[in-house]
């Protein structure tokens, strides 16, 4: 249903520039006060080298769920210290966890609750280091709450935001003015 969409994100990861790298380390898109049932992540253009989406807990060549035993804190633990020990340095041919190599129209949809509702722990995931060239994605995540739509009249975007209130929103038109939104 549309109307439990979050509002789409675009993201870039850049290759190092002056010794910064661009990457996003292992966590949940799930938390209390944003339930996201579901992300997707869809890639804009190819990139070089690097960028890889990982699924650390989630084994290759394997229908075995092993990490869905963990609780929150043991699978973001696990999944920390793989990030820390290196997990985007190893080789793609010697690695034993889902990563997927960002291609220009691919998609990749995957779910952060199980079908009994709780949250599932093989979903942690992150984005190694660009190395060379560009990673632009779009992400879609789907609530498990009402996303109510905010419109402003001289803003080409259609905003959403659970807990709406035109106080708290600061919203910029074209000319850089402050300027009321209305639903």
């Amino acid at each position: 249903n549309l109307e439990f969409q979050e509002p789409l994100q675009m993201q870039r990861y850049q290759a190092p520039r002056g010794g910064q790298k661009d990457f996003y380390i292992p966590h949940f898109d799930w938390i209390p006060s944003r339930p996201r049932v579901a992300t997707m992540l869809i890639y804009l253009e190819d990139v070089e080298e690097g960028g890889e989406t990982i699924f650390p807990l989630v084994r290759l060549n394997t229908t075995a769920r092993n990490g869905q035993h963990y609780n929150r804190e043991q699978a973001e633990t696990l999944a920390v210290s793989l990030w820390n020990a290196g997990i985007c340095d190893i080789p793609a041919a010697d690695r034993i966890w889902l990563g997927m190599t960002p291609k220009k129209g691919s998609a990749v949809l995957f779910y952060s609750l199980n079908p009994g509702g709780k949250m599932d722990a093989l979903s942690i995931h992150g984005s190694c280091p660009v190395i060379k060239g560009r990673k632009t994605v779009l992400q879609q995540w789907l609530s498990s709450i009402w996303m109510a739509p905010v419109y402003s009249p001289d803003i080409q975007a259609l905003y959403r935001y659970p807990k709406w209130d035109s106080k708290s929103v600061l919203c910029l038109d074209s000319s850089g003015n402050n300027r009321p939104l209305v639903r």
